[in-house]
């Protein structure tokens, strides 16, 4: 017997999404977060009659999926993407969550082709993600790819792909010569081949009441960070415990001034130093009587966390189940996936590049039955490169060096 009371929005889309892949041999669940596509894909599953389900997810999601195959009443075998070559073969569905894991191109990821290896043989596929699309439609390929029946079979790779017209090629300039950019889909072209495979459900369908309420925090930059960061823009080098750290390509250069801007930074040798504990001391000086998730993205960050705040914990479970319990999480692992929603408040210490982590981190903390707004607090330094990611991740693309030396004029 099963905790869950199927709604109707659930209903639907469970009714609408066996007969998709009963007919195509693969069906993509496009919904907003915390609208259960857990709960659907393995509902659609029981209902069908598999016996033998793979459901490849992120690892610290992968507590959460048992619970609801437990609750469902079907056996499941649940993995993370990195441990697909160690699970076999012998499967009669596929559920890959978090699908845009593989939008890598022009080249495949290597989950990509981890998860072809077991797909391959024409297993039916029911895909999750709440952004399928996000940074650009390239992407689209590589997810469908993962099955035989993908609206784009007739072309073998990604490059025959794009030259009939699924992406618009263009020609970018490097300090290296040109290479094609393959960035710019046609979506006009790709959404009518893939339209009757997608089943989209919204928070709205759910009836979430609230959407996450965002803040940014401008911090002053401690002087001993404003020096680094100036000195390594002017000489491309720094020195730290008489360790030269050397940025000497525009991609390094942009690492460098992101850790440092966060208050740490990664050595040459590949040990992490703190310079500044100021964001993680703004955290406890503000929310220390609030329930707080925390996103950091460079380890030495979350050092500096565990140096300043208490009653610390590094799972969802945890958090959810211990009053006065802080989460931390790095943000490229714990932002999709996850179930964060008695947060009062989401803390961004520092963002990643990224516009995908951004989406998915931010929708951590909803839920449908919440009373009141979650929050979500980005620290942003006046007048850092983070408040250039901020800007850019938040139109759903990702920052880098191109823009970054954009930015800086040099």
């Amino acid at each position: 017997m099963t905790y869950f009371e199927n709604r109707q929005y659930q209903t639907d889309a469970i009714n609408k999404s066996k007969e998709i892949l009963k007919r195509y041999g693969l069906v993509y669940l496009f919904g907003d977060m915390r609208t259960g596509k857990t709960f659907i894909a393995l509902s659609i599953a029981k209902e069908l009659g598999y016996k033998n389900v793979l459901f490849i997810t992120k690892k610290l999601a992968i507590k959460s999926v048992l619970k609801d195959s437990i609750a469902l009443d079907i056996q499941i075998t649940c993995v993370n993407y990195e441990s697909l070559p160690k699970v076999g073969k012998s499967f009669d569905l596929v559920i890959i969550d978090e699908a845009h894991k593989l939008k890598k191109f022009p080249k495949a990821s290597l989950s990509a082709k981890n998860t072809y290896e077991i797909t391959k043989k024409g297993l039916p596929i029911i895909y999750l993600s709440g952004t399928p699309a996000i940074e650009s439609g390239s992407g689209l390929y590589h997810q469908f790819k993962m099955s035989i029946y993908s609206p784009f079979k007739q072309y073998k790779n990604f490059y025959k792909w794009a030259d009939a017209g699924f992406v618009n090629v263009k020609m970018q300039r490097t300090p290296y010569g040109f290479t094609k950019d393959y960035s710019d889909a046609n979506l006009h072209k790709i959404e009518p081949l893939i339209k009757h495979l997608v089943v989209r459900i919204t928070q709205e369908d759910a009836g979430f009441k609230h959407t996450v309420d965002v803040q940014d925090v401008q911090l002053d930059v401690p002087t001993i960070i404003e020096h680094y960061t100036n000195r390594i823009l002017d000489l491309r080098v720094i020195e730290i415990k008489n360790e030269n750290i050397v940025a000497d390509t525009p991609i390094k250069l942009l690492s460098k001034c992101h850790q440092l801007v966060g208050g740490t930074i990664i050595g040459d040798n590949g040990l992490s130093y703190i310079l500044s504990h100021y964001r993680a001391e703004y955290i406890r000086d503000n929310f220390k009587d609030n329930k707080i998730a925390i996103f950091y993205t460079y380890k030495a960050e979350r050092q500096m966390l565990l140096n300043i705040l208490t009653n610390i914990v590094e799972t969802p479970e945890e958090f959810n189940e211990i009053p006065n319990s802080i989460f931390i999480g790095q943000i490229k692992t714990a932002s999709e996936g996850v179930n964060l929603s008695t947060a009062e408040y989401l803390v961004f210490m520092n963002i990643m590049y990224s516009g995908t982590a951004y989406v998915q981190a931010l929708d951590r903390a909803s839920y449908k039955n919440r009373e009141t707004p979650p929050k979500a607090i980005f620290l942003v330094s006046k007048g850092g490169v983070d408040t250039k990611i901020l800007k850019v991740v938040r139109n759903k693309q990702s920052y880098n060096s191109k823009m970054f030396r954009r930015d800086y004029e040099f």
